[in-house]
């Protein structure tokens, strides 16, 4: 169980980070490329604490959704829908 705890609190951090990232905003270009590179390094993070299903989750994810620009959203869906048949 200790061996858990120092990954533990580095995913908290991770999510943390999400979390209070502020929503993208398509006329702020810097807010965008920032939020992207916190999204990135969470990914990078989790592949190599091999906590990758801790982000592979609807509250995960409709939280990274949540702080999407309008332009950015529109995108995602329209990719969400192309990979859809994945989930039948």
């Amino acid at each position: 169980m200790k061996g858990l705890v120092v990954p533990r609190k580095l995913l908290d951090s991770i999510l943390l980070d999400i979390k209070t990232v502020k929503p993208c905003s398509d006329d702020n270009p810097k807010a965008i490329v920032d939020f992207i590179k916190i999204v990135e390094k969470a990914n990078r993070d989790v592949k190599i604490l091999k906590f990758v299903s801790h982000l592979n989750n609807n509250v995960v994810v409709g939280e990274i959704e949540g702080k999407l620009s309008v332009n950015m959203n529109n995108e995602w869906v329209k990719l969400c829908g192309r990979f859809s048949f994945l989930t039948i």
